[in-house]
């Protein structure tokens, strides 16, 4: 970001292959609703064959595939909301935005993209979702597995304690007390899962 000139910073993968307007796009959504962020959408392109569960629910949600997509029409991000609007490979942010001293934070291991947005959004920024700035993921047979989604998710998890508030309470419990409530229900499942596999 320090040695970047442009007026507008536009972000992306190794593993992304850009449609032909994604750059011009970008560029027209922000020229016609003067936002100070722009993200757009990030479709899977399954290196072999496609999984079962590639339906437009999962790929808004599942983070480890690096898609997203929230259909065909132009969306403007209202204050306060708390869906994600972008991932790391498909976001655009105006310069003058990161200047307010909103930048990377480095010490994340994961989830730089999502906590970037975050501080843009709670600074007040004008989000667009832009339909026509498509990228493609290259999404390979090595990131479906359990182990893959399994990793992620932990790293999700470290980032989420690393960026949550500190409060008092967090030394007796850990975490949140209505998550035990689902952490229980999760491994109720699981032993019962597991009971019906060993059969």
């Amino acid at each position: 970001l320090a040695q970047a000139r442009g007026a507008i910073l536009a972000f992306t993968d190794d593993d992304i292959v850009a449609e032909p307007r994604w750059l011009s796009s970008l560029h027209r959504a922000f020229e016609e609703t003067g936002a100070d962020a722009v993200s757009g959408r990030v479709l899977p392109r399954w290196e072999g064959i496609a999984p079962g569960f590639d339906t437009d629910q999962i790929m808004a949600h599942v983070g480890t595939i690096g898609c997203l997509d929230f259909g065909e029409q132009r969306l403007q991000m209202s204050p306060g909301a708390a869906r994600y609007w972008w991932v790391g490979s498909n976001m655009a942010v105006r310069r003058e935005t990161l200047a307010r001293g909103v930048g990377f934070d480095e010490r994340l291991a994961r989830g730089q993209d999502v906590d970037l947005f975050i501080r843009v959004a709670r600074a007040g920024a004008r989000i667009v979702y832009e339909p026509a700035a498509v990228l493609h993921h290259r999404v390979g047979a090595e990131r479906l597995t359990p182990a893959a989604f399994r990793r992620w998710y932990e790293e999700r998890g470290y980032y989420r304690v690393y960026t949550r508030p500190w409060r008092w309470s967090h030394a007796l419990t850990v975490m949140p007390l209505y998550w035990y409530t689902d952490v229980f229900r999760q491994a109720w499942r699981w032993l019962i899962t597991a009971g019906q596999a060993r059969r």
